[in-house]
């Protein structure tokens, strides 16, 4: 910590502070200072292994917010997203991946149900979550073999039986 107050600009020292709060379980801590390196140079090879880590932290708080069966706001969201591009061309499916890919590049908050992202082939605000959603749900629906980084498969797998359900009426 007072290598980072030495040299606030030093994305190594940001580093191994973040790593370590995060190996000591302080998850708050290390988030905030994985994103202080993005902060000082978002292009840096820092700042990319950083992105890294704010994804797998989202993921683990993803998780543990919703315990082993999944939330329902992220099976909500997919359901949405599955009902957005329901009879989409795939041209159209993959332009909206795309956007959201690059939006996803400069991270946002799975955690946060704010609606604070916009899209320009998409009106109305979204969530981090509804972008994740987005994102996974589009990506299996035109590639399933890649893997987008965010594993919502329980939640899609729910999403699509509801789907289902919801179109055999």
């Amino acid at each position: 910590m007072r290598a980072t107050e030495l040299n606030p600009k030093d994305q190594q020292a940001f580093f191994g502070l973040a790593e370590a709060y995060r190996a000591a379980g302080k998850l708050h801590e290390a988030d905030a200072a994985y994103r202080q390196i993005v902060a000082i140079d978002e292009f840096s090879q820092f700042a990319q292994l950083a992105k890294q880590q704010l994804s797998s932290l989202a993921h683990v708080g993803f998780v543990m917010r919703g315990g082993g069966a999944g939330r329902p706001d992220a099976v909500m969201a997919c359901l949405s997203a599955l009902e957005h591009f329901d009879n989409l061309p795939q041209e159209a499916i993959q332009g909206l991946l795309f956007e959201i890919a690059v939006l996803g590049a400069k991270g946002w908050n799975v955690n946060d149900p704010t609606p604070r992202y916009e899209l320009r082939s998409m009106p109305g605000k979204f969530s981090g979550l509804q972008l994740a959603s987005l994102l996974y749900v589009g990506m299996k629906l035109t590639t399933p073999e890649r893997d987008c980084g965010f594993d919502l498969a329980a939640e899609y797998e729910t999403a699509k039986q509801l789907f289902e359900k919801k179109r055999g009426k």
